[in-house]
């Protein structure tokens, strides 16, 4: 089905630092034409036209005393160009009158997208004129500027579809204003339509069937927020066979299947986001890819679950049951009707999945990992700790012990209080990673909840907007399987409590307290299968890891 598109081209060249109608050199008005008078003519053009794309076309930045500002931090002409939404910028003759250097950071703080065929360059070189064509271009030669908005098609409006098309709908100036990523939601898709929202909106994108969002060509990108493993690996699949863009926040899928799904993403063009899947609001994904690229990330830890931190921080600071605060964190919302993916590790075992594999560049099978939630821990493990000056937390976390094996593991652990993780309670998360450069670096900050989780997946979606080239990100390495080191057979510290007709004096173990009707033992040096092995006919044992 075709569809007739208008869009209207307006261009402007050789302003020559004209910013107001008025020539300082003469001391007189000019109304020959400036950027004030530029300006209005183009707010009222975008008035009467959805599409508009304008580009300046050089002789910007001399003549009329704005070369006065050539080496000021923030110069005039870039800001205005900016505030003008300009689309394109084509640097003319005179751009290069105060050098290269100059030139370069003018550009820098211009957001339209720079474009230059005929000139090759090396930024690094201390020639100011070294224009040789052995060098790279010095910027790019064509770009693609999408008009009438980037269509969007968002799968599932629970808590956190609901908050993506929030933001969306109501920061999509704003988006715009930073990024230049004009995003339209074409189709917002849920079994049940006919509810109450938060905020208002358009409601005609709203559907019920998802095929409709992957059989129209304008949609470029799929947001799949219904969660699972079945239909949700399904509507994935066909995005990427469609050619569409996928940003999801289905941490389970990614950790189970990832290497399959970006392997067809790979074989289709288009990009596979998931910011959103590890850390909430927190980035964590794209630093690890991007800013920590020049580190060899030996070890990833850290509260990676919301729901388990916010219980177990209730049963320290309120002297409160498993059961009691799970009620607390299920009446706020914390915790799902079945919490089982946050209380027994599950939810944090997919996070620490995702991070090792991309850490380490190999994929990690799930099933491989040893995993244990906080259900067993009691008051008396809370007081106990307390009396040790430490803390329990549920904590996920990796090390890579040679090229191709690792550790990985989620359980309770008993933590110093004099340390960072001790002191992160409530719903927040905290990610700890170690580089062979940066050594220790620390993302703190909510790891769920509809307003940061949508942030995260807003942040993915500009991300693939914006970009000049589309390929698929952050690949699993598929052919290359990391072996997972039985945690159970390492030997380490741990807190152990056990009934007290457990025959404490002919055991390895060293007793700190009695307490009730338990031991409470600390096992320095051993690994759990030493101590199952031990304690195989005590009552009710547990075991809780001391931090190293």
């Amino acid at each position: 089905m075709e569809k007739k598109v208008e869009i209207k081209i307006l261009g402007t060249s050789d302003v020559h630092g004209r910013i107001l109608p008025w020539n300082y050199a003469a001391d007189e008005e000019d109304n020959s034409g400036s950027y004030a008078q530029i300006s209005t003519y183009v707010k009222k053009v975008r008035e009467n036209n959805k599409n508009v794309l304008f580009m300046e076309v050089g002789d910007a930045i001399q003549d009329n005393w704005i070369e006065y500002f050539a080496n000021d931090k923030n110069h005039p002409v870039p800001q205005i160009l900016n505030y003008m939404k300009c689309d394109i910028f084509v640097p003319g003759n005179h751009e290069f009158n105060f050098g290269m250097p100059t030139l370069t950071n003018i550009l820098k703080k211009m957001k339209a997208k720079k474009l230059l065929a005929n000139l090759f360059y090396n930024d690094e070189n201390k020639n100011n004129f070294n224009l040789c064509k052995d060098k790279k271009r010095y910027l790019d030669a064509a770009t693609i500027i999408e008009k009438d908005g980037v269509k969007i098609g968002i799968i599932g409006l629970g808590t956190v579809g609901e908050g993506v098309l929030k933001v969306l709908t109501k920061e999509k100036e704003s988006i715009f204003e930073k990024s230049r990523a004009d995003i339209e939601v074409k189709y917002a898709c849920d079994l049940n339509i006919n509810r109450d929202f938060s905020f208002d909106f358009d409601k005609s994108i709203l559907i019920n069937d998802y095929k409709k969002i992957l059989a129209d060509p304008e949609v470029k990108i799929v947001v799949e927020l219904i969660g699972g493993e079945t239909i949700a690996k399904t509507i994935i699949t066909e995005s990427f066979k469609a050619k569409k863009s996928v940003v999801t926040a289905n941490k389970a899928l990614i950790a189970k299947h990832g290497v399959e799904l970006f392997q067809i993403a790979k074989e289709n063009g288009v990009s596979f986001l998931f910011e959103a899947a590890v850390g909430g609001g927190i980035p964590i994904v794209t630093p690890l890819m991007e800013s920590l690229v020049a580190n060899t990330v030996t070890e990833i830890k850290g509260i990676m679950n919301g729901t388990s931190n916010y219980i177990l921080t209730k049963m320290k600071e309120e002297n409160l049951s498993f059961e009691e605060a799970l009620s607390i964190a299920s009446a706020k919302g914390y915790a799902e009707a079945d919490p089982t993916y946050d209380v027994d590790g599950i939810d944090a075992g997919h996070k620490i999945n995702i991070l090792a594999s991309l850490a380490y560049g190999g994929s990690i099978k799930f099933k491989d990992m040893q995993i244990s939630g906080i259900r067993e821990i009691n008051t008396l493990d809370i007081f106990s700790a307390n009396q040790l000056n430490s803390t329990i937390k549920l904590i996920a976390s990796s090390k890579l012990i040679s090229e191709d094996s690792a550790q990985i593991s989620v359980e309770p652990v008993l933590i110093s209080n004099g340390e960072i993780l001790a002191k992160v309670d409530d719903v927040y998360n905290a990610i700890e990673t170690t580089g062979s450069y940066t050594d220790k670096t620390l993302f703190y900050g909510k790891g769920a909840g509809m307003d940061p989780t949508a942030s995260a997946v807003v942040a993915d979606i500009v991300k693939i907007v914006t970009r000049n080239h589309i390929e698929s990100d952050y690949f699993f390495n598929s052919t290359k399987v990391f072996e997972i080191v039985d945690s159970n057979t390492v030997k380490d510290s741990y807190y152990i409590r056990v009934s007290d007709d457990f025959d404490i004096e002919n055991s390895p173990f060293e007793l700190i307290n009695q307490i009730e009707n338990y031991y409470i033992i600390l096992a320095n040096n051993i690994s759990k299968n030493e101590i199952n092995e031990i304690l195989k006919n005590a009552k009710l044992p547990k075991e809780v890891k001391l931090h190293d």
